[in-house]
């Protein structure tokens, strides 16, 4: 397990959660736990010479792009959501998380609004960074974001939460 770990820190984020699956029965594995394991050893093998490429400048495509989502109660064991965040610059993935939310939701939108609380932070992080390093991406930092209800809350001038998400936390909004 500790090779997969390695290769994920290192170069292949994109067997994360194949690794996190199998990590889980790391003290009573099945033969069925053995087939997946080589089954990812076969696609880093197919995929070892796969590379991220980057594009260059042009008008048509922003020069930094980040996404966030989540999926309502996805975990039947806990009930909390998973949420998810992608930052991109020049087209290539430089930043991602997909994990379990730190607590249960009670909607679907509460829990993309987390989810979005939690890349707006990261935004603010990855612009200072652009700052710091004087590089200049020429666009307004923005976070693409799914769902109407969220977007319509965040627009508005004075934000009114309707009677179903009054429970939801200020800090979240």
């Amino acid at each position: 397990m500790g090779s997969y770990t390695y290769s994920i820190a290192i170069t292949r984020p994109d067997i994360a959660f194949t690794t996190k699956q199998l990590a889980k029965s790391l003290q009573n594995p099945s033969p069925q736990h053995f087939d997946i394991a080589h089954k990812c050893l076969d696609y880093l093998e197919a995929t070892k010479h796969y590379a991220i490429k980057l594009r260059t400048l042009c008008t048509e495509h922003p020069i930094f792009a980040a996404a966030s989502d989540a999926a309502y109660a996805d975990n039947l064991i806990t009930r909390r959501s998973t949420k998810g965040s992608i930052f991109q610059l020049f087209g290539g993935t430089i930043d991602w998380q997909s994990k379990k939310q730190a607590t249960v939701t009670t909607s679907t939108t509460e829990a993309k609004l987390l989810a979005l609380s939690h890349i707006s932070a990261w935004l603010l992080w990855w612009g200072r960074l652009f700052l710091n390093i004087n590089l200049d991406i020429k666009q307004e930092l923005t976070v693409h974001c799914d769902n109407l209800q969220i977007v319509g809350l965040i627009i508005k001038d004075s934000p009114k939460l309707i009677t179903k998400l009054k429970h939801i936390n200020i800090h979240q909004h």
